[in-house]
């Protein structure tokens, strides 16, 4: 019995020595089994070794200087392949055309695509991804890539049901930014002409366009951080900041708002993560982590699974990040015309137009000054230069337009490849506005015939030369109370939630999304303010001023996903109702005749719907602007359309501008609201200040002159009289 029990002791033993020693070889110990495997840690104490001609700030002789540990949770087990792929780390594309899918749509299309390739020995695959239409004819189309100027492929676009990935030659890869261009050139199955391009394209996702590189490439410093995170956004992650203590809000806002400076198409998500939580799915190319503890200020490490970690005592201290991660500059906006000159389109920085597409739309935008207003019957001018390939049906046109209002329709025949005479285009000086404007030069050339494919005709279909003039007449110092003005002064510190209470989360989230979006324009001076609140809290706003209520804001901003359409009750009205409503709109034409501007405010939020309300509530204090946003809008949609809108022909403006369910903004002005003269009134512009309010109000300005006129008269008859009978005497 003694042996026995000694024997299944020794057994004993020897399977608790195994089992620790399985345990002990075990390299991972699954994150899900309560325990937190600390040697990754204690492995990350000893610092990436660093040639010292490649050190940069931050990155110290760890003899020195004591090093900051890598925060890292232990990973679950993964079979070979998987860890084969963990070995890999992918680049995505960027394109300044937008993040994500990018469609390019018509006859001929191309993007331009940048690549950033840290070391280029270490890239193993340089791809693209895309889809096409199945109304594409893949035997009339082709997609050419060019790599820094050279062409690498041409394939026919064929996938139809998904993306499909094509692997592209790496020759011609260089180290950092590599431009890569997509030109796609299709032909519709059935049909040719306008209708026919919008229902062919071709779609690339850049999220897996892009270049594979080994996951430990290149030194861990500045140009490797920056490179990494920009990749990070790419992919639509957000940064992971692994803080034992969360950062403040402000802070948060500032490192979103220098990540957006590196990816301006992108809105940066950053997400606040424990060091005891969890590792996510995927943990990524980049993070950051904060510990405080004595050390450098900030240290650029390389983590365990490949990633590069910032690891910094607090994010508070944003001195530190100037170096790598610097506020972004002010954007550019519009070019600025000066009224009084002709000026050419080369001039004014601006581009020539080329078409290659049966269908084709250019927009020219341009900054005029916001004291210029022009309301009479004054002429601005183009000398158009352009000239059109030959060949094409007599029914093709070209149309050139103002602001959206068609000012010359022009025949694309007839003259085909000659040099064509200057054309001058005349048209009113009112259809232009202070502030943002636009000159668009549009193509239709139909199909001959319609329902066949169309002819390849190689190069520009029609071309408008950048010698181009502009003309546009100067005007005295006048302005319109101007929302769109205020915007392009607007500074994105001055742009704040009202409450922050659980109700605001609309508000709240809107008002971040525009810290990282918004930029200040160069060479333009910030001033005013915007507040935002959502429509719950809409009494936070002076809304009487403009003559608003709640009830009329709260039905404007009603969710789409609820509005139905009103019951018609037209039919069942008394005739006292049919009455009233005939009178009130014959007193509403009257007023359009004398002020021919918006209805009054009542009639015109009438059936309007939209997911924010832009306003100057005060005229008074007109820096002060408000946006009241819809519950359950979009923040970052909303926050693009205000960004966008401020440099656009198409932005809100007057005093009051809805954001429609679709995306686009429209203004009302107040009738009731003349223009206002900001210089002296003397004999120089008293014809054109007069021209102006004539046109303003013409009914008001001949009764004004109707009454000078009868005053003139009984003037001349008193005169008449009282000399005549001086003369009896």
């Amino acid at each position: 019995m003694k042996s026995h029990f000694c024997l299944l002791s020794l057994v004993a033993l020897l399977c608790t020595g195994q089992l620790q020693a399985q345990v002990t070889a075990d390299p991972a110990t699954p994150a899900d089994n309560g325990r937190i495997d600390l040697r990754s840690m204690i492995d990350s104490m000893t610092p990436t070794p660093v040639p010292p001609a490649q050190q940069t700030l931050g990155q110290t002789d760890p003899a020195i200087l004591p090093s900051l540990p890598v925060l890292e949770r232990s990973a679950a087990e993964v079979d070979p392949d998987q860890a084969a792929a963990a070995d890999v780390a992918f680049y995505p594309a960027l394109s300044d055309l937008g993040a994500g899918v990018i469609r390019l749509s018509g006859e001929f299309a191309e993007a331009n695509l940048v690549i950033d390739v840290p070391v280029v020995t270490d890239v193993q695959e340089l791809r693209i991804a895309y889809r096409t239409s199945i109304n594409v004819l893949p035997e009339l189309s082709s997609v050419t890539v060019l790599l820094n100027g050279r062409e690498i492929a041409q394939f026919s676009p064929r996938s139809f049901e998904g993306f499909a990935t094509v692997q592209l030659p790496m020759e011609n890869l260089i180290e950092g930014q590599n431009q890569l261009m997509v030109q796609i050139s299709q032909s519709h199955r059935i049909f040719c002409g306008p209708e026919a391009s919008f229902d062919i394209w071709t779609e690339i996702d850049l999220r897996q366009s892009g270049i594979s590189v080994a996951a430990q490439t290149g030194i861990p410093d500045q140009a490797a951080l920056r490179r990494a995170l920009i990749a990070q956004l790419a992919t639509g992650e957000p940064v992971y900041v692994v803080a034992a203590q969360p950062p403040t809000q402000d802070e948060l806002a500032e490192l979103s708002l220098r990540l957006g400076g590196l990816t301006p198409q992108l809105t940066p998500k950053v997400v606040v993560q424990n060091p005891f939580a969890p590792a996510p799915t995927n943990a990524g190319l980049s993070r950051i982590a904060i510990i405080d503890r004595a050390g450098p200020d900030f240290q650029i490490r390389r983590a365990r699974d490949g990633a590069l970690v910032l690891v910094m005592r607090s994010l508070s201290d944003t001195d530190v990040l100037d170096s790598f991660l610097p506020r972004p500059d002010p954007i550019t906006g519009p070019v600025r015309f000066v009224p009084g000159s002709d000026v050419t389109l080369a001039q004014m920085g601006l581009p020539p137009v080329a078409m290659r597409g049966r269908y084709g739309r250019s927009d020219l935008n341009f900054l005029l000054p916001p004291d210029w207003l022009l309301l009479a019957s004054q002429s601005a001018e183009i000398g158009l230069i352009y000239d059109y390939a030959e060949g094409l049906p007599e029914t093709a046109l070209m149309l050139l337009k103002v602001n959206d209002t068609t000012v010359r329709l022009l025949p694309l025949f007839g003259q085909g490849g000659e040099e064509i005479p200057v054309l001058q285009v005349s048209f009113p000086a009112r259809l232009l506005s202070p502030g943002i404007n636009a000159l668009t030069v549009e193509t239709i050339i139909p199909g001959e015939p319609p329902d066949m494919p169309c002819p390849r005709i190689e190069g520009e279909l029609l071309r408008v030369s950048d010698q181009t003039t502009l003309r546009i007449p100067a005007s005295p110092s006048m302005q319109f109370p101007d929302l769109g003005a205020q915007l392009l002064r607007l500074a994105p510190e001055n742009i704040a939630a009202v409450t922050r209470d659980t109700r605001e989360n609309v508000a709240t989230s809107v008002a971040d999304a525009l810290h990282v979006l918004f930029r200040p324009l160069a060479e333009t001076a910030t001033t005013g303010s915007l507040a935002i609140t959502s429509v719950f809290h809409a009494d936070a706003v002076p809304l009487e001023q403009l003559g608003l209520t709640r009830q009329m804001v709260e039905t404007m901003l009603v969710p789409a996903a609820m509005m139905t359409e009103s019951d018609t009750v037209a039919e069942n009205r008394s005739l006292g109702a049919r009455v009233i409503g005939f009178v009130g709109n014959t007193i509403t034409a009257i007023s359009g005749l004398a002020r021919p501007r918006d209805p009054a405010l009542a009639d015109w939020v009438d059936g309007r719907h939209g997911d924010a309300l832009l306003l100057m509530p005060d005229l008074q204090d007109r820096d002060v602007l408000w946006l009241v946003v819809a519950q359950g809008a979009d923040p970052e949609r909303v926050a693009a359309a205000v960004t966008a809108g401020r440099i656009s022909a198409t932005g809100p403006s007057g005093q009051l501008s809805i954001l429609t369910h679709d995306g686009t903004w429209q203004s009302w002005m107040s009738p009731a609201q003349g223009p206002e003269l900001l210089e002296p009134l003397s004999i120089a512009n008293v014809r054109t200040v007069a021209g102006n309010y004539a046109s303003w109000s013409p009914l008001g300005y001949a009764t004004l002159m109707g009454a000078l006129l009868i005053l003139s008269v009984i003037v001349a008859l008193l005169f008449v009289v009282r000399n005549r009978g001086s003369r009896k005497r």
